[in-house]
């Protein structure tokens, strides 16, 4: 799920600048073209982020997961109003389809018929199965396997039906099973990949084999991942030829080429550079709300933190509508719930904590912190220094870091911001991650969501790292209990009373604290034609895309 972005609203519809206007193609972009640096046929966007492998066995970060949708093999893609749409499955199992058995224990899906991978390929059931066994492998590098480890058998009757048997229902299961939602693992290649013994580091990760409309030509690292059109995908030709996702791990650098018309999208545009973006008639701006949160961490096992009310303390202090104002320019949303506040499981009368330096002084007093002769506060002859965990490469990151270590000084803690580049920063456990491996009192960054909001993997006692993707390392008994009941019920209602009482369970013990819900800014040059994205999943529907 980390991105992992990931509809609160209706998505804004990009309106062709020239409504009739036939394009001459010449080359690159001529006269009739907005941009005289367009090429046609040919998308080139970034998202000013580094990748670091295109397996989503592996790899769950944001920019790695969109080119899974555009190359990669899934049961499901979903569409703007986050509704699941077969892909390689025929139909989205249901009780009324029989898909679903009545006690929820059986789950069985058909597959489509006649579809080969980009290499020519025949798909069957057995690519399935194999990627399922790949999931669970001990041996490979998987960020979490909640809901997966619930499989007790699996099996294909014939070449193009797979069945699950699971010990218990999981509601989650439909929305998380080799679909593109959130950063679901995919469904790989059985042919090509059942010869090794994990797949943490195989050729397959650099130039993989998909069933997308488009497969992997080239990544020069650090440059660029070159994406052509599949001849072999089972839906046609997609009418883009090509699409190079270009590299660019600074965002002043992201602007500047969004500026001069050498990239023709820019995806999670930062609020700080919204305004600049907003001025060139030839790019309009699509501001989608989302399903994605940034959100502070606490590493709950560090003793300076352990304390949760030293960490209702810093959300205390933290100035969090101050730097939605200055960094975000007050385009995001406010609030204190992790669960998007229009999906129904949100619980919408959670107040929002204001920041009071009152209330966090008394806080750390009640805890046992006193103010010492250097203005930080002392427990036990240490002083309260928070060593904060950042990714580098973030202006309007590291603007919101320095507003809100103004405001933890006045209360006495120090905020000792430490930068990693992304690759570390976000590394799996195996390979000494910062994030998986806990090296941090405190960090931030963002969770994108999924249709389904079970947040099992990040708030559950089993799910830290290297078993999930919780990075706090909260444990809450009644928490587990909880999301146990949640996903063991396909009842809407129960399940969102579950959630109601985690959110408030977790608004009290203060494992993490939102920052605020990021309305997406994307920059689209007026010269891309039907691009119409969905929040989670931006590259899902590509087919009908021109420039």
């Amino acid at each position: 799920m980390r991105r992992a972005s990931a509809s609160l609203a209706a998505v804004l519809t990009l309106v062709a600048a020239a409504a009739g206007c036939t394009k001459v193609v010449s080359g690159t972009g001529g006269a009739a073209y907005q941009n005289p640096k367009t090429i046609p046929g040919v998308l080139r966007y970034t998202d000013a982020t580094e990748i670091h492998g295109l397996n989503p066995l592996i790899e769950t970060e944001a920019a790695n997961v969109r080119i899974d949708q555009m190359v990669m093999a899934y049961l499901f893609r979903w569409d703007k109003e986050s509704r699941p749409v077969p892909e390689l499955a025929t139909e989205v199992p249901t009780e009324r389809n029989g898909g679903i058995s009545k006690n929820g224990l059986t789950i069985t899906y058909h597959l489509r018929r006649g579809v080969v991978w980009s290499d020519g390929a025949p798909f069957t059931a057995k690519d399935v199965l194999f990627s399922y066994h790949a999931v669970m492998n001990p041996a490979n590098n998987v960020p979490g396997r909640d809901g997966w480890d619930l499989i007790v058998k699996a099996e294909a009757p014939d070449p193009y039906t797979v069945r699950f048997t699971l010990k218990q229902p999981y509601a989650p299961f439909i929305f998380t099973f080799f679909s593109t939602g959130g950063a679901n693992p995919c469904i790989l290649p059985e042919h090509l990949l059942a010869k090794y013994h994990d797949l943490n580091n195989v050729p397959y990760n650099s130039k993989p084999v998909g069933i997308g409309p488009y497969m992997v030509a080239q990544w020069k690292r650090g440059q660029e991942v070159r994406l052509v059109a599949n001849p072999r995908y089972w839906r046609g030709l997609p009418k883009l030829k090509e699409v190079d996702d270009v590299i660019i791990s600074n965002t002043n650098t992201a602007q500047a080429e969004m500026q001069s018309g050498d990239i023709d999208l820019w995806l999670d545009v930062p609020s700080n550079n919204v305004p600049q973006i907003s001025g060139i008639a030839r790019i309009t701006m699509l501001n989608l709300p989302s399903k994605t949160w940034d959100h502070a961490d606490f590493n709950t096992s560090h003793p300076v933190v352990a304390d949760p009310r030293v960490r209702l303390a810093i959300e205390y202090a933290w100035p969090r509508r101050e730097i939605s104002q200055k960094v975000s320019h007050g385009l995001n949303h406010l609030q204190e719930s992790f669960i998007p506040a229009t999906l129904t499981w949100a619980y919408r009368d959670l107040p929002f904590r204001q920041q009071d330096l009152g209330k966090a002084r008394s806080l750390l007093d009640a805890a046992g912190w006193t103010i010492g002769g250097d203005g930080l506060r002392h427990k036990d002859g240490r002083p309260m220094i928070i060593n904060f965990a950042a990714t580098a490469g973030s202006p309007s990151f590291d603007s919101s870091l320095v507003l809100a270590a103004q405001e933890l000084k006045r209360v006495g803690i120090e905020l000792n911001v430490q930068h990693y580049a992304a690759d570390l920063y976000f590394a799996p456990y195996q390979n000494n991650g910062i994030l998986n491996r806990g090296r941090f009192d405190m960090t931030a960054f963002a969770w994108g969501g999924q249709p389904d909001p079970d947040p099992s993997t990040f708030l559950a006692c089993g799910q830290v790292s290297p078993n999930g993707q919780n990075d706090a390392r909260y444990c809450n008994r009644e928490v587990d209990a909880l999301l146990l009941d949640a996903k063991r019920h396909y009842d809407l209602v129960r399940r969102g009373a579950d959630y109601k009482r985690i959110q408030g369970l977790v608004e009290r013990n203060v494992p993490l604290f939102v920052q605020d819900f990021r309305i997406d800014h994307f920059a689209v040059s007026k010269d891309l034609e039907h691009y119409d994205p969905a929040d989670d999943t931006p590259f899902d529907d590509m087919m009908n895309v021109t420039i």
